[in-house]
């Protein structure tokens, strides 16, 4: 056997191997960037859509306000319209009445002016005849009866047309003054009905601009609601290329270690806000699958291993906020999420109960709490499952 020749061999091999090891490496490394550039695609993405959610719900807000604008405006056009007719009404009537007191008005001053020239005439025969006709009427009496009777008459005569012209005039008075009160009444009526015209005019104009406005609005939100299929269309494919990338670095990944014995404990003690499964997200609305528990607490607490392991990530993952991983072989690993701080790194060694960061409320959050998640060959379980 030449030493020689099977030293080359083996220096061969080596070489071979360490290649395709580089070669493996590699390709984990270009995946991982690739993955890292999806993931920080889909944060911008989950940005947009969340924002344009935001927008949506402003513009379903200001169209149920818009609504109720329509609506209140449409209420005062008809009473409007109402009050506007009732006007009419009521100015015919008068504008009736006022003909009519015309009429009567017109045929008093006829009565008064036949009998001022029935007295007239009279005038003018006591003048013609001189200042005795009187006199001669009363001093040719046959006797004292007869003169007593004749000066009644006389009395009675003037009387009557004296009674007769001022209750003429009067009744003219009246008249005129029931004519004013209406032509007053009239010019009222007409200024109150011009009045609810303008405004009728103005609540029409508002209420164009009112259901222009609306119409703009659903057009808006139409354009978001596109908007949002489209960003959920593309988070879906994100997720879909996502797996994809996890499967094939899991793929070239060396074989885990064995899992580490023993139970686990909660990272933390507070209140469970969300469980393991479907849920609508507290943040972004939709409904997907939650891929862990959510455990509710103040700020600032330490978050303990739930086992010991080793720290395959320790910093920031895009929705999860400041994030630990640990790999405790066997395929399972432990997630802990949204926290304020990280006291450990990649590549340690840690202990079942260490303090690895301190509870905060990082990345897609609405409150400090912990996202502590399980994972079974890189797949989400119940969490539940692995905890006493």
């Amino acid at each position: 056997m030449d030493p020689m020749g099977a030293g080359k061999k083996l220096l061969n091999w080596l070489l071979i191997i360490v290649l395709v090891q580089t070669a493996c490496f590699a390709n984990v490394s270009q995946h991982k960037r690739q993955l890292d550039n999806l993931k920080n695609k889909e944060k911008q993405i989950r940005q947009e859509l969340q924002k344009t959610e935001r927008e949506e719900r402003s513009v379903l807000a200001t169209l149920g306000q818009l609504e109720q604008q329509i609506e209140q405006s449409r209420s005062q056009i008809e009473v409007l319209n109402r009050d506007y007719k009732a006007k009419g009404e009521e100015v015919a009537r008068t504008q009736a009445k006022l003909a009519s007191t015309k009429k009567e008005l017109d045929k008093a001053k006829k009565a008064l002016s036949a009998r001022q020239e029935a007295l007239n005439q009279r005038l003018r025969a006591i003048y013609m005849a001189g200042s005795g006709g009187y006199l001669e009427l009363l001093f040719t009496s046959n006797s004292f009866g007869d003169f007593l009777v004749r000066l009644d008459l006389l009395k009675r005569i003037l009387k009557q047309d004296e009674t007769l012209f001022n209750e003429i005039k009067a009744q003219q008075e009246v008249i005129e003054v029931q004519l004013a009160a209406l032509r007053k009444q009239e010019q009222e009526l007409l200024a109150q009905q011009n009045k609810l015209a303008a405004l009728e005019r103005d609540r029409r104009r508002e209420q164009a601009k009112l259901v222009s406005s609306r119409q703009s609005y659903e057009s808006y939100r139409r354009k978001l609601q596109a908007n949002i299929r489209e960003f959920e269309k593309a988070l879906d494919e994100l997720e879909r290329e996502s797996r994809r990338l996890e499967s094939l670095i899991r793929s070239q990944q060396s074989p885990g270690t064995p899992q580490a014995s023993g139970s686990f404990i909660w990272p933390v003690h507070g209140r469970i806000s969300s469980e393991f499964g479907r849920r609508v997200h507290p943040v972004t609305g939709q409904v997907r699958n939650h891929n862990g528990i959510d455990i509710a607490l103040p700020a600032g607490n330490p978050v303990v291993a739930a086992q010991s392991g080793k720290v395959i990530h320790s910093g920031w993952i895009n929705g999860y906020g400041y994030t630990v991983i640990i790999d405790h072989g066997g395929g399972i690993s432990t997630l802990y999420a949204h926290n304020s701080a990280l006291l450990v790194q990649a590549g340690q060694q840690v202990s079942r109960g260490q303090t690895i960061a301190l509870v905060g409320s990082t990345g897609l959050s609405t409150g400090p709490h912990v996202h502590f998640e399980v994972r079974k060959n890189g797949v989400p379980v119940n969490p539940r499952n692995y905890l006493p």
